[in-house]
C-alpha cells in the first residue's frame, strides 16, 4: 500500500488527507500544532500524526508539502535527511515561479519536487 505524508494540515492539507485517506493511502500527517494533529486523528483525516515528522516521513512513498511558500525551503534543508531514496514531493503553496528553481537546486538528487497548484 502506498504511503503518504502531508506537511501542514491547515485547510488544503487536511483535504488532501481525508481524501488519500478515502482512496486508501496510510497517511501520516506532520503539523507545528498539537491540536492540529490530534483533531486529524480524532476525525480519521490521518494513521499517524506528529509535529516534526522525525518518526514518520521515512516511511512514506510521497510527501505533500502545504506550506507557506516562504516555508519551503528551510523545510527541505531541515528534513529531506529524514526521506527515504526516490520520495516524490509534491507541494501546493500557490504561486512560486520565483523559488521552484531554487528548491530544486537544494534537492538530494534522488528526490524529485513537483511542484502544482490544486
Amino acid at each position: 500500500m502506498k504511503t503518504i505524508g502531508i506537511v501542514g494540515l491547515g485547510v488544503m492539507g487536511a483535504s488532501f488527507a481525508m481524501r488519500c485517506k478515502q482512496l486508501g493511502y496510510i497517511v501520516y500527517g506532520i503539523d507545528i500544532d498539537h491540536e492540529t494533529i490530534e483533531y486529524a486523528l480524532d476525525h480519521d483525516m490521518i494513521d499517524e500524526g506528529d509535529t516534526k515528522g522525525d518518526g514518520s516521513l521515512w516511511k512514506c512513498d510521497m510527501v505533500l508539502l502545504a506550506l507557506y511558500p516562504t516555508q519551503l525551503k528551510s523545510w527541505i534543508e531541515q528534513n529531506q535527511k529524514e526521506l527515504k531514496p526516490g520520495t516524490l514531493l509534491l507541494e501546493i503553496s500557490g504561486v512560486k515561479s520565483n523559488i521552484s528553481k531554487e528548491l530544486q537546486n537544494i534537492l538530494r538528487p534522488d528526490l524529485e519536487l513537483l511542484s502544482i497548484h490544486p
